[in-house]
């Protein structure tokens, strides 16, 4: 229950059974981020790693919103509820996935039954089953418990290049070098609709944050907005010069952002189709790019050993991260967007403030780290490195939690489960 004391609430968090696990001092401005850190502080470390939603009545509290959003009042009670352990999985080379336990460390599941290097591993929302994808053409959902092959998706033609669950997790949708991208029922496994239209193969597909559609970009050096139910091609976004590898919504959905490799990434309105602005300044191939959780800037890192941050209004450059002597090779905002990591060929992992550009920490690998993730609260990120193995930290001291090691097969690709 919540009790006004001047600007602080008193707050009591409760199970569905009604039993109380934590009492704490809280604003009305915090958010799930806050209250987990709170709550974990008087439910010890074995609550820290587990995964909770906090509801009020039938509104969640989620990294999105505050106390206030969620109707929080005097005589209010917020329910937790504690899910399964957070889950971690990891696609190899050998032609497996494997699941692993984030607060041991230790594998839960080998996944076997590819044929082929498995290039992308995504759970499903609730954590409940795990999809992955192979260039041997097929993509796979699992049970995450058992380790049982639900589906097995047949159809493409190519190599599937990604694979990820809608935000409900009713659908799947896949990229393929088929030149198309094809959404799944999750339950039936099902193919529902082939989006086909790309002249070359599809290098990315993502769905907007509400599910009604579907981004792709290809090396045609277009992309393309999609119906997500109907199939139908909404908008062709036209104006790169080389391959489009790297696509992705606001957090709205009302714009949308392209990387390629003529150099520059743009931004466009979702609606229309139209070229907002251009972002240009790079000086080779832009490899990613990514809106902050606000929307309001741009993140892209580029082959020219930079990232940087850019207005998503105006198009213009807030800050160059960069290290003069080192490349580098990817950068991601953090949930909440105050920071961005990036990774070099120096070896080193660094965060910066998002609002300065200035660097925050540095940590060092024992190798390159190809690709990043942070988890859904943004308290520990995963890393896989060109040794094969992933590597969790913790986002704040920049301790090495864990290393997950595949030991006879390289590490390809890694997910954190929601």
């Amino acid at each position: 229950r919540l009790e006004a004391i001047g600007r602080v609430m008193r707050v009591s968090i409760g199970t569905l059974g009604g039993d109380v696990v934590a009492v704490l001092f809280a604003e009305s401005t915090w958010g799930i981020r806050e209250v987990h850190s709170a709550i974990c502080e008087q439910t010890g470390p074995s609550r820290a790693r587990a995964r909770m939603r906090l509801f009020h009545l039938s509104a969640e509290l989620t990294p999105e919103s505050t106390l206030a959003d969620v109707g929080v009042a005097d005589g209010s009670r917020l329910t937790v509820i504690w899910l399964s352990p957070w889950l971690v999985a990891t696609g190899s080379g050998d032609s497996t996935a494997k699941i692993w336990s984030l607060e041991s460390g230790e594998s839960l599941l080998t996944l076997g039954g590819h044929f082929g290097f498995v290039c992308s591993a995504a759970f499903s929302p609730n954590a409940t089953q795990l999809l992955t994808a192979s260039n041997d053409c097929i993509a796979r959902v699992w049970c995450s418990v058992s380790g049982r092959c639900v589906h097995t998706l047949y159809g493409h033609g190519g190599v599937i290049i990604s694979a990820v669950y809608s935000p409900d997790g009713s659908r799947l949708l896949t990229a393929s070098g088929d030149g198309t991208a094809r959404i799944w029922c999750a339950a039936s496994g099902s193919c529902l609709r082939s989006l086909e239209g790309h002249g070359g193969v599809v290098c990315t597909a993502v769905f907007s944050p509400d599910g009604a559609r579907v981004l792709t970009g290809s090396d045609d050096h277009t992309a393309k907005i999609w119906h997500a139910e109907y199939g139908d091609c909404l908008h062709t976004l036209e104006g790169h010069e080389r391959q489009v590898c790297a696509a992705a919504f606001s957090p709205r959905a009302a714009r949308a952002v392209t990387a390629s490799n003529d150099s520059t990434a743009r931004v466009w309105c979702s609606a229309s189709g139209v070229c907002i602005c251009t972002l240009r300044g790079h000086g080779s191939w832009v490899r990613a790019a990514a809106f902050s959780p606000d929307g309001a800037q741009v993140l892209t890192a580029s082959r020219d050993s930079t990232a940087r941050l850019w207005c998503s209004e105006t198009g213009a450059c807030l800050h160059t991260i960069a290290d003069p002597r080192h490349r580098v090779c990817l950068a991601i905002f953090s949930p909440n967007g105050e920071k961005v990591l990036t990774a070099s060929d120096e070896r080193a992992i660094r965060t910066w403030s998002a609002s300065s550009g200035r660097c925050l920490q540095t940590l060092h690998s024992e190798r390159v780290t190809c690709s990043a993730v942070f988890s859904a609260h943004g308290t520990q990120f995963l890393t896989v490195a060109e040794d094969g193995i992933a590597r969790i930290w913790c986002a704040e001291s920049g301790q090495r939690l864990c290393t997950l090691d595949g030991r006879h097969a390289a590490v390809s690709c890694a997910a954190f489960s929601d």
